[in-house]
Order: C-alpha cells, then sequence, then structure tokens
C-alpha cells in the first residue's frame, strides 16, 4: 500500500484501526512522521485570533504519533498562554496586511483531564502547531 497518497486525517484513521498489526502501524508512524514535518495547516496567529480575539476556548485533535500525542494524548482544550513579548508579536502578525503566519510552539493551559505534570509542561514547553491535525472551536 502507497502511504504517501493518504492525508494526515487518512493516515491518522488508519493508525488508529491498525492496532492489532504493529508492523503496519510502524508503517503509518513513519509516513506520519515525515508528514509532521510539512505540516502548516495552522499557525500560531489561527490560535492566538481564537483564544484571544474571539475568546473561545480550542480544542486541539493531535497527529497520532506526534511528540504532542506522545506527551498530551490525542485531543486537549486550551487557552494560549502569551508573556508581553509574544503579546505584542501575535497582535502585529495578526494585525498586519496581509497578516503574517508564524510556526512552532504554543504554551497553553487546558481545561480537560491532564495531570499536573502535563498541565505544567504544557504551559511552560507547550507543543508544536506541526502536531495538530484539526481543531474545535467553543463559545
Amino acid at each position: 500500500m502507497n502511504l504517501k497518497q493518504f492525508d494526515l486525517d487518512g493516515l491518522s484513521t488508519l493508525w488508529l484501526v491498525s492496532r492489532s498489526n504493529i508492523e503496519f502501524r510502524a508503517t503509518i508512524e513513519n509516513e506520519l512522521q515525515m508528514q509532521i514535518s510539512n505540516n502548516k495547516n495552522f499557525s500560531r496567529e489561527f490560535i492566538f485570533k481564537i483564544t484571544k480575539i474571539l475568546n473561545h476556548a480550542l480544542g486541539v485533535h493531535f497527529i497520532p504519533s506526534s511528540e504532542a500525542h506522545k506527551l498530551y494524548g490525542a485531543f486537549i482544550v486550551i487557552d494560549m498562554l502569551l508573556n508581553d513579548d509574544e503579546l505584542i508579536e501575535m497582535t502585529k502578525n495578526y494585525s498586519s496586511n496581509p497578516p503574517k503566519n508564524s510556526h512552532g510552539l504554543v504554551r497553553a493551559t487546558a481545561s480537560n483531564g491532564l495531570s499536573e505534570e502535563q498541565l505544567k509542561l504544557l504551559a511552560e514547553t507547550g507543543f508544536s502547531t506541526q502536531d495538530i491535525l484539526r481543531t474545535e472551536n467553543y463559545k
């Protein structure tokens, strides 16, 4: 099977249903890792817009086998954490014409089922925007 024909959603579905086939799952994970490195579907400014401009909570589904998936699980609901310098940067990027999009680490708080250790790691280190499979916003 040529896994290169699948997008991240398709590969994630294959990964979920391949639990009993360890060899195939490992092959899927390799392809997921290659696609994660090129994933620019979500930016820090997108997360900023949802959590700070619209003031909504953001549900984040992580790509299976990604670092964020390993650290925080398949899904978390977040609010972005920003220091003063980051707030200025995000505001400038969001307000520029055309808006600038950056990718990288996002620090956050979470409102669902993480341990104290995971919450601390999320607040201090965060997760990469490249690890995001899809999102949901909540009013």
